[in-house]
């Protein structure tokens, strides 16, 4: 009797270990495709395929597709690959890869507050490195939307096949000449998201205690050296500008030079105030001795330990320099700047091709373009506005812009170009590396100059 016993409960433990296994399957599937990383309209492996990952018999896993169908999972057409199919009640994914830490920091703000697509779940990459944001052309990288510094845009135009193209008539708020310094042959790889103009930041507090007068425009850039000598100290300097890619483009072209031709080359060649400019800069860090070498925004930063008189920077820090200085903090605009070469910091977004959901992305920038979001952007401090209805006086100062730097911040915008950038990646590093040994005073005033020609 027991032996029977055994012989009539064989064929029920097969049946549940079968079971068991085509389960297994379909659950596995239902995992990455709730975790993001199957996304709708991706094909599945063939059967043969999941049969040798599972050790399971095809019967097994066309029961697991049964599943997978009938709970709405997936599709199988006929004669054609099952694919992952959109359920509504399946949060759906976006993966965002941002170019640098603030811009990471502010696009975790937007999606807690759900400024961003409030019903999707969004997976953000921290993409930092330069070299990292090559590493998003190959195909596997699965990353739906790279949203980085107007400075990397035009290095990435030489790969348009990598991105999709935005429709123009989504940009009906942005102005024209903003967005079409990022379109290369009408195709609208770039949306400019935020700008933010390079401007002088001053310590009231540190003039009257020098007794030294506040400088009144028009003025040049060899009286701001003068002045920053008045302040030299103990622990004291005149002027903060840093050895970066915006500080240097705002400088050269207030110089009346450029960093860049138009087409990204770099300009030493061609532009009469390249070198002088350089020489300018070299006798300040080096000879004058007014501004603090190494000094990085991002990691020490002077000015915001009330050491410093004077600093260049972008709109993105005026609000941390405000909550520091308060009412001694006095913004004025560079010395001889010209209005088309204002905007030498801001953000854009890009799409990469491939991407399985392309109406996201479209929901995602409109997001982005939106008032609200753009107003949030200006509290946050990390730009001005794109939207042309929003860069006026009252809208800044119900964003919390002083009256007087709202205008001269919006004077600043209103030529909405993008200048000085450049065409690789290769002419970005070594403009920098050799920038950074100027700094350093690595390599004499001449050398340097001279190298500039070879890049």
């Amino acid at each position: 009797m027991p032996k029977q016993e055994n012989k009539n409960m064989q064929p029920t433990d097969t049946g549940a270990l079968r079971v068991s296994l085509h389960r297994k399957i379909a659950n596995a599937f239902v995992k990455k495709i709730t975790s993001g990383q199957w996304k709708p309209g991706r094909k599945l492996p063939p059967e043969r395929q999941i049969a040798r990952q599972f050790s399971a018999s095809r019967a097994t896993v066309r029961t697991a597709l049964q599943d997978l169908e009938l709970g709405g999972w997936i599709k199988r057409p006929v004669r054609h690959s099952a694919v992952v199919a959109i359920r509504h009640d399946v949060q759906p994914n976006l993966r965002i890869a941002c170019s640098n830490s603030r811009l990471l920091d502010l696009f975790r703000c937007l999606d807690e507050k759900e400024f961003l697509l409030p019903r999707v779940h969004i997976q953000l990459i921290d993409m930092r490195q330069p070299w990292a944001i090559r590493h998003l052309l190959t195909p596997t990288d699965g990353v739906d939307l790279l949203i980085c510094e107007l400075k990397y845009v035009n290095c990435l135009q030489g790969y348009e096949e990598h991105f999709e193209s935005i429709p123009q008539e989504m940009l009906c708020d942005v102005p024209f000449g903003l967005y079409a310094s990022l379109v290369k042959d009408d195709h609208f790889t770039a949306v400019p998201l935020g700008i933010s103009p390079m401007v002088l930041y001053y310590n009231k507090a540190m003039f009257r205690q020098q007794e030294v007068q506040i400088l009144q425009s028009p003025w040049n850039w060899d009286q701001l050296a003068k002045v920053a000598q008045q302040f030299k100290g103990k622990g004291r300097y005149g002027f903060q500008i840093c050895p970066s890619f915006e500080h240097l483009s705002a400088l050269l072209a207030s110089f009346g030079g450029e960093l860049y031709q138009v087409d990204g080359t770099v300009a030493a060649r061609k532009s009469a105030q390249f070198e002088p400019t350089l020489r300018f800069l070299y006798d300040l860090l080096h000879d004058s001795k007014v501004v603090p070498p190494l000094i990085q925004t991002d990691r020490v930063n002077l000015f915001t330990k009330k050491r410093c008189a004077m600093a260049v920077d972008g709109f993105n820090r005026i609000h941390e320099y405000r909550d520091v200085l308060g009412g001694d903090l006095g913004v004025a605009a560079l010395p001889g700047v010209r209005a088309e070469a204002t905007i030498t910091q801001g953000f854009a977004l890009l799409a990469l091709k491939g991407t399985e959901n392309l109406q996201l992305v479209k929901d995602t920038l409109r997001s982005l373009l939106s008032v609200d979001t753009q107003r949030m952007l200006v509290r946050k401090g990390a730009s001005l506005p794109v939207r042309r209805d929003l860069l006026e006086v009252d809208s800044l100062l119900a964003d919390g812009v002083p009256e007087q730097e709202a205008g001269l911040l919006i004077q600043q915008a209103r030529c909405y170009e993008v200048v000085n950038i450049p065409a690789t990646m290769a002419y970005h590093n070594e403009v920098e590396n050799v920038f950074w040994e100027l700094w350093l005073g690595l390599d004499t005033i001449d050398d340097i100059c001279r190298r500039f020609t070879l890049i």
